[in-house]
């Protein structure tokens, strides 16, 4: 797809601050032209924050690399006939990553603006049993959708594993006494919709929460996931399914835990495919009471194995297993060829600080360590919402 010029994507940025600008101006205007008309039927308790920050790293002590981001978050109760009817997120991104890029014929290309969550989300029963969200939003998978980790170094998924969750698409979703629940259903195509190559992403997950009286109002939050999708990734079409299970504990000391296991299909491989997937997830974090300070220690295991199958090696093939040491080689005296199990293994230990000096300012570090490779990386971001 070919990308929008600098031009545009400034002119759209405009345009969006415009609207956000101008939208409380009208309804003031109204409301003292009519005073004896009550608030909007439609908007009440608009706001809007500007959002920037940027993002330092260094890879292996490589030189500096920087990403920097701004972007307007737009918030608002919606009200029909008088009624509060639901809410409405709007979010949009404006990215210069091309420093992070040491091709200079990308560089041109990394300059961007993007949609994050733009959804409306309409109350169909009430006291939250029933709710539909529809447009621009992240999957309800894991613990991704019940901590916001949008634009911040904290992250709890893997794309790797689990692929576009940020998606085009509706979502059902409500509480019922401890249970909360979400299905949805997007197109698969990320940032821009797109029902190319018949793509999909249909997402259940179901939790149950110890915030009730006669449970002892336990901080405690248990869920259970699944995920079938068809997505387009640089590997080409795959065919994904998941199924996880997450924990949260809130206490002195929180605690997040995470794990899925699935089976990825249609890949282009050199050997064939389909692949099993394991992911495992822990976090343990300290905040400050005022909750201005929060340390963090991640731990992160994704194993993807090919099923094994029978090949006819190449010579060649045969000493970059041996040299990568990520194969690993069975031999069947009772078949000519060779029986291959290729895992490739991802270990990182992750320690972050995240620090609010003041309100809306926020200063963070990470520093990433990677098993097995001796790699390592440091980022700093510095952000701030007005």
């Amino acid at each position: 797809m070919k990308r929008k010029p600098y031009s545009q994507a400034i002119g759209k940025l405009i345009q969006c601050l415009l609207f956000i600008l101008l939208l409380p101006v009208v309804k003031t205007q109204s409301a003292q032209a009519l005073p004896a008309k009550p608030q909007s039927d439609f908007f009440r308790g608009a706001r809007w924050a500007l959002d920037t920050g940027s993002r330092t790293q260094t890879h292996d002590a490589s030189s500096l690399k920087m990403m920097n981001f701004a972007g307007f978050d737009f918030y608002s109760d919606l009200y029909f006939g008088g009624k509060h009817r639901g809410d409405l997120v709007a979010q949009v991104y404006l990215f210069d990553m091309r420093t992070l890029s040491a091709d200079e014929s990308e560089r041109n290309a990394r300059f961007d603006y993007a949609p994050c969550v733009i959804a409306p989300n309409i109350i169909l029963l009430p006291q939250g049993r029933l709710n539909l969200k529809i447009g621009h939003m992240w999957h309800a998978y894991g613990l991704r959708n019940q901590i916001n980790t949008t634009q911040t170094l904290r992250q709890m998924i893997s794309q790797d594993n689990m692929g576009l969750m940020l998606d085009w698409g509706a979502e059902l979703h409500g509480e019922l006494s401890i249970f909360t629940y979400n299905v949805s259903l997007g197109s698969g195509s990320g940032k821009w919709f797109s029902r190319a190559n018949d793509t999909y992403m249909g997402v259940a997950r179901l939790g149950i929460h110890g915030d009730y009286p006669a449970l002892g109002n336990l901080p405690v939050q248990v869920g259970f996931s699944g995920l079938s999708a068809r997505i387009q990734s640089p590997q080409g079409l795959i065919e994904r399914w998941r199924a996880g299970a997450d924990l949260q504990y809130e206490g002195p000391i929180g605690i997040l835990l995470e794990g899925s296991l699935g089976e990825d299909e249609s890949i282009a491989t050199s050997y064939g495919d389909p692949r099993e997937a394991l992911s495992l997830f822990a976090e343990i974090h300290w905040k400050s009471s005022t909750e201005n300070w929060i340390i963090y220690f991640q731990q992160r295991y994704l194993s993807l194995t090919l099923e094994p199958q029978a090949f006819e090696i190449p010579a060649d093939a045969m000493l970059e297993l041996e040299a990568g040491q990520q194969g690993m080689l069975s031999l069947n005296p009772m078949m000519e060829s060779s029986i291959l199990e290729i895992t490739d293994r991802q270990e990182s230990s992750t320690f972050g600080v995240l620090h609010t000096p003041f309100r809306s300012f926020y200063v963070a570090g990470e520093v990433v360590l990677r098993s097995g490779t001796e790699s390592s990386m440091a980022r700093l971001q510095i952000r701030y919402r007005w």
